[in-house]
C-alpha cells in the first residue's frame, strides 16, 4: 500500500511539473511553445500552417473550467510519413475562456474558414439562376 501511494504521489508531482513547464508565446508570425521537465523542447508554428484549432473538455475539466486546445497543422510534406505528433499540438489545461479566445485568435490569424450553422433546419441561401 505504501508503494502504491508513493507511486501515485510521484505521478501527480510529475504531471503537475509537466503542466508548469509548458509555456506559449504569440509572436508576430507564429505561435511558440516550450515544454518539458528534464529535456526542454521548443516548437514554433507559423500561423499559415495552422489548419484547425479545436477545444476538448473532459467532465473533470468542465468542473474546473479548464480545456485542452488542440492545434492541427499542415505538418510533414509527405502525408504518408507524417506522424500524428508532428501535425497535432495540445495545449493542456488552459482556462476555458482563455482557450476560446486563443482558438478564435489563431483561427483569425491562420485565415481558416469556419462554417457555423446555428440552426440546421434553415436552408442556405441559393442565388437565383441566371437567365
Amino acid at each position: 500500500p505504501l508503494f502504491i501511494l508513493l507511486a501515485i504521489v510521484f505521478a501527480l508531482i510529475m504531471a503537475y511539473g509537466w503542466y508548469l513547464s509548458f509555456r506559449y508565446k504569440l509572436e508576430d508570425n507564429d505561435l511558440s511553445f516550450e515544454k518539458g521537465i528534464l529535456s526542454r523542447q521548443e516548437i514554433s508554428v507559423p500561423f499559415h500552417q495552422i489548419q484547425n484549432v479545436d477545444i476538448e473538455q473532459s467532465i473533470l475539466y468542465r468542473i474546473f473550467g479548464l480545456a485542452d486546445l488542440i492545434i492541427l497543422t499542415a505538418g510533414h510534406e509527405d502525408p504518408e510519413h507524417a506522424r500524428k505528433d508532428e501535425t497535432e499540438i495540445t495545449m493542456p489545461a488552459l482556462n476555458a475562456k482563455e482557450a476560446r479566445q486563443l482558438q478564435q485568435y489563431l483561427l483569425d490569424r491562420s485565415n481558416v474558414q469556419r462554417v457555423v450553422t446555428e440552426n440546421a433546419s434553415i436552408e442556405p441561401a441559393v442565388p437565383a439562376p441566371l437567365g
